[in-house]
């Protein structure tokens, strides 16, 4: 379902193709962890859509700096695929955001179904954060992250 909402073009402009697709390294991590390869397979069939010989796997959950750093220069589209408390608790305070108020603090584990968007126009310093939900599959919701309960 993200593969055609991705990279088939069916969610129009609020879901562009992206031309970059980074996904946390299936097969180890750097911070003690077992590895994941959720976020690799959610990404692996979008990333071969948009021509990439696969989403780039260079960076393991532990390494979410080095990641944002690697991230932050780029221009364009670039989807992002990791775990859930990584994205809210390494990844999204070291990212300049201008409504960082709106920034969710929690992801439960039961939520496979939002879009965390983040936008920065040519030459801005810093990006404007939106949370979107595509609704692909029955039962998803259109709740945002922080009104759902703490599943920890």
């Amino acid at each position: 379902a993200w593969t055609a909402l991705f990279g088939a073009g069916l969610g129009g402009s609020t879901y562009p193709a992206p031309q970059a697709v980074y996904a946390a390294d299936p097969d180890s991590t750097k911070d003690g962890s077992e590895p994941s390869r959720r976020p690799y397979e959610t990404v692996l069939d979008l990333a071969a859509r948009v021509g990439l010989d696969r989403p780039n796997t260079s960076f393991a959950k532990g390494q979410e700096a080095a990641l944002v750093d690697a991230l932050l220069p780029l221009a364009g589209t670039v989807l992002v695929a990791w775990e859930h408390k990584a994205i809210i608790s390494d990844i999204l305070p070291r990212l300049p955001v201008s409504n960082a108020d709106q920034l969710p603090a929690h992801w439960s584990g039961k939520r496979f179904d939002v879009v965390l968007r983040l936008d920065r126009a040519a030459g801005a310093t810093e990006f404007e954060f939106q949370e979107l939900y595509p609704c692909l599959m029955p039962g998803d919701s259109t709740k945002p992250l922080k009104n759902d309960p703490k599943d920890d």
